[in-house]
């Protein structure tokens, strides 16, 4: 059982919140001490308010929200949120962000994605005090972060002062923080609890997190879902209401004796207000091939080798380099104007079967005077191109490379492959992260045959 003053902290609200969803039977603690009258909260209640936060997010009422949390079927839920959407809508000037969050989860609920309660919502933080240990790690590789992590919470209890053991703790900490100059594949890491050193005490750290205006925080059963699930989630909620990374993951793993869940958190900046269209399905199909002539562009952008049994780390290259985007957003022509986009290039295999892929967004007025450290410049020359729309989930880029080179080229009696340019993915305004709706296209470059 955890203090009513405890749980507020944890999750974001003040104590006289909680006594008002209290009162209104939202959210009522799990005992009150009949002699003290203080409340106490379970652990699992977390995701109770973690919903209640979520529809508030939404603009719902609380009066409504009392009616929404008894809901059980996704199908009530959704036509209940597509009801507040359009009511959103009539409202334009005040519902950017609401709008936002009610149309990804509406759009969660009706493919059959998470539930309410392993959703993400936004909230502050307060500053966080810790004494934590530090360690390289190799990046994917699971098992070793997962032996490195266990053996740096061995060795807190054995430097902990006062006799502390970490499993005692009401939360421990996991930090990922900047990644090896001299390796990419390695990455620090920290863990810690939560508290302050009474004097320096090598290796132990003291860590001051500052307190945050704009968190991301999904609260989860690890019992019931996969960090990796967790951290795709986080990254869709980025990349779908225009938020941008602001620091790195923090993972906070609360316990007692019956339980344990996980809070992943991540800073973000809200440097655009999230696009706000109707919803249109694309009736492009990947038949509606065209040959265009692309202008040269100069682009700025971060390149990593991949091999084709890797490319599933693709994804994780982009939330990556989300992370450095602001040192670069001053230089790009800007998200919503005219010749906003952003590419996935695949450079020509070498002998290996590697092939380098490159993130990257166009310059603005097509000049740069300097580039920023970790960040390079390609200038792609005007070229021809076969462009074919991949509309829908991710499956259809490997549709759409399959009717260019297995159906489209075949058919051609002027055009050919132009092996040695790279093609690419060109991310359009109208991508949604591969949801129905969403849509790209594969770009792949062709000459005149001889």
């Amino acid at each position: 059982m955890i203090k009513i003053g405890e749980f507020a902290k944890l999750g974001g609200v003040s104590i006289k919140t909680l006594r008002h969803y209290d009162c209104l039977a939202l959210l009522k603690p799990a005992r009150v001490d009949h002699y003290s009258g203080y409340r106490y909260y379970e652990l699992s209640q977390l995701q109770r308010l973690n919903e209640i936060m979520l529809f508030k997010l939404m603009g719902f009422s609380l009066e409504s929200v009392s009616h929404l949390l008894v809901q059980s079927s996704p199908e009530e839920l959704a036509e209940m949120l597509g009801e507040q959407e359009a009511r959103l809508c009539d409202q334009q000037q005040e519902v950017h962000e609401r709008l936002a969050w009610l149309r990804s989860n509406r759009l969660q609920l009706e493919s059959g994605g998470p539930t309410l309660n392993t959703q993400v919502v936004l909230k502050p933080q307060p500053a966080l005090a810790l004494i934590t240990l530090k360690e390289m790690i190799i990046m994917e590789d699971r098992l070793h972060r997962q032996q490195t992590i266990a053996r740096l919470l061995r060795q807190l209890d054995d430097m902990l002062p006062d006799g502390r053991q970490w499993r005692e703790e009401p939360f421990w900490v996991m930090l990922e923080c900047e990644q090896s100059e001299a390796d990419s594949d390695l990455q620090r890491i920290e863990v810690g609890i939560p508290g302050k050193l009474p004097a320096p005490t090598a290796p132990l750290i003291d860590r001051l997190i500052p307190p945050r205006d704009n968190v991301l925080s999904l609260l989860y059963d690890p019992a019931g879902m996969q960090a990796e699930e967790a951290r795709l989630a986080m990254f869709e909620w980025i990349q779908r209401c225009a938020y941008h990374f602001d620091g790195p993951f923090i993972e906070l793993h609360y316990q007692d004796r019956e339980q344990s869940m996980i809070e992943l958190q991540r800073s973000v900046l809200a440097s655009l207000p999230p696009q706000i269209k109707p919803i249109q399905r694309s009736k492009k199909t990947m038949s509606t091939a065209t040959i265009v002539t692309k202008p040269a562009q100069l682009y700025i952008g971060k390149t990593r080798s991949f091999t084709m049994s890797t490319t599933d780390l693709i994804a994780r290259f982009w939330e990556e380099f989300f992370t450095d985007w602001q040192s670069i957003q001053d230089m790009l022509i800007a998200p919503g104007t005219a010749g906003f986009h952003s590419l996935g290039l695949c450079y020509p295999m070498g002998e290996g079967e590697s092939f380098d892929y490159m993130v990257a967004f166009p310059l603005k007025d097509n000049k740069l005077s300097s580039v920023p450290a970790g960040f390079e410049v390609t200038m792609l020359p005007e070229q021809q191109y076969v462009a074919v729309p991949a509309p829908g989930p991710k499956e259809s880029i490997h549709k759409a490379y399959t009717y260019i080179f297995e159906t489209w080229l075949p058919q051609q009696t002027e055009w050919e492959h132009d092996r040695e340019k790279p093609d690419f993915e060109l991310y359009p305004p109208e991508f949604n992260d591969f949801k129905e709706d969403s849509l790209l296209y594969i770009y792949v470059p062709i000459r005149k045959k001889e």
